[in-house]
């Protein structure tokens, strides 16, 4: 995570594979990924999320239904990830070559294995270890494209009756020279200083005795160098930043009669080092997580019990701080479900504790109706936190070791009808978050400092139509997001009422997907309405995408090989102010399977 993405952080701020029962009491869907399949492109085309990008390879962070990117957790084989110092993830550091599936969750609820919310909700990602008839299996991907883009993933597992072990390794490069059109002007000019550099492995093992037991270790490394471009005001740029990253986990699984057991250990320590020459700046950051996170839940004749508690020991060694910094938070929730016919009822309540600050109870009722396979009916009413970042407590000159945790509190209802092939879904929530946590200037100061105003609202509808037939599918889906300040400032200036930065009221996307013969393809299209950035307006826009894939098989050699025409309109767009996104791109990418 970048000194650019800790500014931005400052203005803004698996499915289980062991089942007893199938709950209908499910609020995440878990969409598989393959190695042709980029995570980008799908997180990008969801309308409750917003991706927001500084380029390709550059800096990338989501935010979940007109909240900010640290109102969003991401986990990975259901640990948290994001960056401890501002309290989100940069997406351009996840190689989506290691992740074969991923939810996104919005509901609060303790269905699977559940980690405390966002309060904008949770993005779970998973790298889950096939089990296959045959004792070797491997994979290779190669992908060049547009801008000097290269990129290569190869994998190999053994397996048997118990065992199997993955070791997989990533590399990609790219120079990201795009061309772009100068504001107000017919000229064209080209990003410069935009290289980036990116090698990752992944070591997996997992151990299955028996049907009844799973235990999986992870170990992720990863080194990523990449050039800062400047801004399109900007003469040049020199900057650079090297982030250094290990991660490792171990997750076990155990069903025993009537109790299911979950429980993760994990480690995480990343190091960045931030050069900028015109500046004199040259910053190092250390940072490292400690988790463990146990899941108990009992089946009941009558109802279920679930208990689940989570320690996180924190520590940052950062010259932005006055001293290191260790933090421990712990997070114990008790949860009741009860089904009954067509009714799910579920009641959690947890505690959070924190050896800096006190901290206040959350909990909340989550509720699923359906009477007949063709209508169901969601009902949620729940109140989640959020503790402040390292950085909002402790960087110098700003911090506030006096600041509030965020306080959320969120109601939906959803409905869905299914019908032969098709289904069309509704959904409309409201959030309000007190003491909402805000980086800005005073007048009198020359520094940002982050304060808690008094609050931001969300009010959202979503709605989707999905059509499954024999040739294609086609999904359409809108999402209108009304996220508005609570509070006025003077500097930056905000008027009560106005819209958050960087979050479009009007989201829609319209996508087609279908196969013929040996051939695959799609089309997708996105539109995002103007939304008001730090600075400026950032303009609506319009991205559409298409692809065809053709696949074979020979000898029991799987491969395909995939063409992609990114953003075919040649739209001229921002994500970011001053931050021109690339024009029509080209990628072709070859996908072997052995």
């Amino acid at each position: 995570m970048s000194l650019l993405s800790i500014a931005q952080s400052k203005l803004d701020v698996v499915s289980d594979t062991i089942n007893i029962t199938q709950s209908r009491f499910t609020t995440k869907q878990t969409v598989p990924l393959s190695p042709t399949k980029s995570l980008a492109q799908e997180l990008q085309n969801n309308v409750q999320l917003n991706y927001k990008n500084y380029g390709p390879g550059s800096i990338a962070n989501l935010s979940l239904r007109g909240t900010s990117a640290s109102h969003t957790r991401v986990l990975w084989n259901n640990v948290p990830i994001e960056n401890t110092m501002v309290g989100q993830m940069d997406m351009s550091l996840i190689p989506s070559y290691f992740m074969n599936s991923y939810t996104i969750q919005t509901n609060q609820n303790m269905d699977g294995f559940a980690m405390p919310i966002g309060i904008g909700g949770n993005l779970s990602l998973f790298s889950d270890i096939e089990q296959k008839n045959k004792k070797w299996s491997a994979n290779s991907y190669t992908e060049r494209g547009s801008f000097d883009h290269y990129a290569q993933g190869a994998s190999i597992a053994y397996h048997n009756k118990h065992w199997t072990i993955k070791q997989g390794g990533f590399y990609q490069q790219a120079r990201n020279n795009y061309p772009y059109n100068v504001e107000g002007t017919d000229s064209i000019a080209y990003i410069n200083h935009n290289q980036i550099n990116q090698a990752a492995a992944l070591s997996q093992i997992k151990f299955e005795p028996n049907k009844k037991i799973q235990l999986q270790g992870d170990l992720w490394v990863q080194n990523s160098a990449r050039e800062i471009p400047p801004t399109s005001v900007q003469a040049r740029s020199l900057s650079t930043q090297e982030d250094q990253i290990l991660r490792t986990v171990l997750n076990y699984k155990g069903i025993f009669n009537r109790w299911k057991i979950q429980q993760t250990v994990s480690y995480t320590n990343e190091n960045i080092h931030y050069v900028d020459p015109i500046n004199l700046v040259d910053n190092n950051s250390r940072f490292s997580r400690f988790n463990v996170n146990n899941n108990i839940k009992r089946f009941g004749r009558f109802f279920d019990i679930q208990w689940q508690q989570s320690l996180a020991i924190l520590n940052a060694d950062i010259e932005k701080y006055t001293q290191p910094v260790q933090e421990k938070r712990y997070v114990s929730t008790l949860g009741i479900s009860k089904k009954w016919k067509g009714l799910d009822i579920n009641i959690q309540t947890s505690k959070h504790y924190n050896n800096q600050r006190k901290l206040p109870f959350t909990g909340g009722v989550f509720v699923h109706y359906q009477t007949s396979p063709l209508w169901q009916v969601k009902l949620e009413y729940s109140h989640r936190i959020r503790q402040a970042s390292l950085n909002d407590l402790y960087w110098a000159p700003g911090g506030n070791e006096l600041l509030l945790p965020e306080q959320a509190k969120h109601a939906e209802i959803s409905q869905t009808i299914f019908l032969t092939k098709q289904n069309f879904a509704i959904t409309a929530y409201f959030k309000d978050v007190q003491d909402w946590i805000l980086w800005y200037r005073p007048a009198q100061n020359f520094f940002w400092v982050p304060e808690n105003i008094q609050s931001v609202q969300v009010k959202g509808l979503a709605f989707s139509y999905d059509l499954n037939l024999d040739l294609f599918k086609l999904n359409a889906s809108y999402s209108y997001i009304e996220s508005t300040f609570g509070t006025s400032l003077s500097s930056p200036n905000i008027n009560q009422g106005d819209q958050i930065w960087y979050a479009p009221v009007h989201n829609f996307n319209f996508a087609l997907e279908g196969d013929f013969h040996q051939f695959d393809y799609g089309i997708n299209h996105l539109f995002k309405s103007e939304s008001q950035g730090i600075n400026q307006a950032i303009p609506a826009y319009h991205l559409s995408d298409i692809y065809l894939k053709y696949n074979y098989s020979l000898a029991k050699i799987n491969t395909s090989i995939k063409l992609t025409c990114n953003n075919i309109l040649d739209s001229s767009y921002e994500i970011i102010e001053y931050r021109p996104m690339p024009g029509r791109s080209y990628m072709v990418s070859i996908n072997i399977d052995l």
